[in-house]
């Protein structure tokens, strides 16, 4: 394979980066203080890259990677980080590290890569000025860690595969989550000032299991022909605010009550759809209005 190594620069303008269209293994090492004052863009071929980037990077502009085709990575920045734009990474499998303040969106899509799994172990910026959209693939999609604050409305949409995300990070708008035809299990904590979305997908086994603060007035989540629970716990749940829509389709679905407080919601209606369903009640009296359809 190849290797590029960098160590300190400075560039008053744009800089742009390709490793060609190399079907070799490709790394890509920024080790030090780089300063872009325009827009930085890497571009990498057909084969893998691995970008090691763990550095102090300074972006005036926007930041974009694409790395093409192959299994590439990327970890990127220091806490110290600041890019003054949109971070887009396109077609980077593997994000181990992505910390820093951007001001404008964050956007991380591998749809293009099709069946190629990917990993998101921490993805955890101290400030996001726009946006989160995440997209998967029809592989395997895992997101181990997302921490921050994001002041957009954000989206993240796992595709097809057997996905699994948890969430700590605070959305301040509404937040989408999307699941595919695979077995999708969510975990969102965090707090949310907006509205929650969540469709959990056709997988055989799906599940969301909400924690944290929601401080919107609704959360709705969809369901399909699968297997299909929700629940509470984890870290404590309070949306107080919110009325709580649940259209679970058909499948035996199970919505887990055992955590929820006795004012945590505004409101909870509930859909089980066809299917030997089951309902687990709270350990406490609800002081909000329940309706449960189809059980």
């Amino acid at each position: 394979g190849t290797s590029t190594p960098w160590k300190r620069f400075s560039v008053a303008g744009d800089v742009s980066i390709s490793t060609g269209n190399s079907t070799l293994t490709t790394t890509i090492n920024v080790t030090g203080t780089g300063t872009v004052s325009g827009n930085l863009n890497i571009t990498g071929g057909s084969g893998v890259e691995n970008l090691n980037g763990n550095s102090a990077f300074n972006v005036g502009g926007s930041l974009s990677i694409n790395l093409a085709g192959g299994a590439d990575s990327a970890n990127l920045f220091e806490p110290s980080s600041t890019i003054g734009g949109n971070v887009t990474l396109t077609n980077v499998n593997t994000v181990t590290g992505l910390d820093g303040s951007i001001g404008g969106n964050l956007t991380i899509n591998n749809s293009g890569d099709f069946a190629i799994p990917n990993t998101y172990t921490a993805i955890t910026p101290t400030s996001v000025g726009g946006s989160l959209y995440l997209t998967g693939g029809s592989g395997n999609d895992t997101l181990t860690t997302l921490t921050g604050s994001f002041a957009g409305a954000s989206n993240i949409n796992l595709g097809n595969g057997a996905n699994s995300a948890t969430s700590s990070a605070s959305f301040l708008s509404s937040l989408n989550v999307l699941g595919g035809a695979g077995n999708d299990a969510f975990t969102i904590n965090g707090t949310i000032l907006g509205r929650v979305y969540v469709n959990l997908g056709h997988g055989t086994t799906n599940s969301v299991t909400f924690g944290g603060t929601i401080l919107g007035s609704s959360i709705l989540v969809y369901g399909g022909n699968g297997m299909d629970t929700i629940a509470f716990g984890g870290v404590a749940f309070s949306a107080g605010s919110a009325r709580m829509s649940a259209f679970l389709g058909n499948g035996v679905d199970t919505f887990d009550a055992t955590n929820l407080g006795s004012n945590d919601l505004a409101s909870l209606y509930v859909d089980f759809g066809y299917g030997a369903d089951i309902f687990l009640p709270p350990g406490a009296a609800l002081a909000f209005p329940v309706t449960l359809v189809n059980l």
